[in-house]
């Protein structure tokens, strides 16, 4: 919800033309150095700028907690400058029974989930088969455990499965992979669970590439796949609609037109698929993403993934049963992308065999 806030009010800005940018992006650096100092409100810009957009939630916020997804750090930035109100961001489980970590309400950073609430102490451990270790320079990384009188005894007759998450001395495991920074403050890098590694020996974060592919305009939920047998990524993503055909329009792939073509016939159009494409691997260069990391094909999926049951109650990707809904569809991204590279060595192989032609051919004398 947030990320389409942010992004409906950078589309309208955008629309007004390039002064109203040049003064919204003035605006927003004025307000976060003014928030550096410990003040959340601008004498000038909040009135200017800010408060009508604050109106779009009644002009009244005075507390916004974000307790799914970390947030981004220019969605957070967005929220600060727009509402001048605390803004915290919560990490926590249902088997801690709430807050693991919570951040406070001067914390002006982005990217982190705070420091260990008061009933619970947290501790990271290597998991040394996927490269994150304690010993780690030049912060700590390993898997999140937490102990205290807020984790859960076990699970109703599963005593097999307690085991596995519940230590002997009461340590729960989170699956959860996290780093301390210089302030002791938790940041969360990946589920352990989700890790893998592609036939290249590349490891890849796959939750973190879905929320730098979120954080743009076009995506409203992305889900990236790769395995140890393939040498690339594939994605399937859900796009809006109303971004999807302005950005089209800039493009020249469709007109403005009065009824524009149905989003579901855009999201199966050859072009369109090549264009979202090259467009999401423009941004995660952008965001420093490597080569690896991009995305070699993908599905435009219309209807969204919270309509086949393969979201949490907290706006997670339930991995695994994405990988069952869309094997089918995962298995022909990566014959398309195989059919691509073997024209391309064969149309290679022929340029070679004309070169080589070309040069052994006899001149007569």
């Amino acid at each position: 919800f947030i990320n389409r806030v942010q992004d409906k009010t950078m589309q309208a800005i955008k629309g007004k033309g390039g002064l109203a940018g040049s003064i919204f992006r003035h605006a927003v650096k004025a307000k976060v150095r003014s928030m550096k100092h410990g003040h959340n409100s601008h004498w000038l810009w909040d009135h200017v700028i800010f408060r009508p957009l604050s109106e779009t939630l009644g002009g009244r916020v005075r507390l916004i907690v974000s307790g799914t997804s970390s947030i981004s750090q220019e969605a957070m930035t967005f929220l600060k400058c727009t509402f001048s109100c605390d803004i915290t961001e919560g990490y926590g489980m249902t088997e801690t029974c709430g807050p693991i970590s919570f951040t406070t309400h001067d914390d002006a950073s982005t990217g982190c989930v705070g420091t260990p609430y008061p009933p619970n102490m947290v501790k990271l451990v290597s998991v040394k088969e996927l490269g994150y270790t304690v010993d780690d320079k030049p912060y700590p990384r390993g898997e999140i455990l937490v102990r205290g009188a807020n984790v859960f005894r076990g699970y109703y007759r599963q005593p097999e499965l307690t085991a596995d998450v519940l230590s002997p001395d009461g340590w729960f495991r989170t699956g959860d992979l996290g780093m301390f920074d210089d302030f002791g403050r938790l940041r969360i890098l990946d589920r352990k669970c989700n890790l893998f590694r592609l036939r290249t020996g590349h490891m890849i974060e796959p939750e973190r590439l879905e929320y730098v592919y979120c954080d743009h305009d076009l995506v409203t939920q992305a889900f990236v796949y790769g395995d140890n047998e393939r040498g690339s990524l594939v994605a399937i993503v859900v796009l809006d609609a109303e971004f999807l055909r302005v950005f089209l329009s800039k493009k020249k792939i469709i007109k403005e037109e009065s009824k524009p073509p149905l989003h579901q016939l855009l999201c199966i159009n050859t072009m369109v698929r090549s264009a979202v494409m090259c467009e999401l691997n423009n941004h995660g260069v952008e965001h420093n993403l490597g080569y690896h990391e991009r995305i070699s094909n993908l599905y435009l999926e219309p209807y969204g993934l919270d309509v086949y049951d393969l979201l949490t109650p907290t706006l997670k990707i339930k991995r695994n049963d994405a990988i069952r809904h869309y094997q089918v569809t995962i298995n022909r991204l990566y014959e398309e992308i195989g059919t691509v590279d073997a024209s391309q060595n064969q149309m290679a192989a022929m340029t070679n065999l004309k070169m080589s032609t070309a040069g052994s051919k006899k001149f007569p004398m």
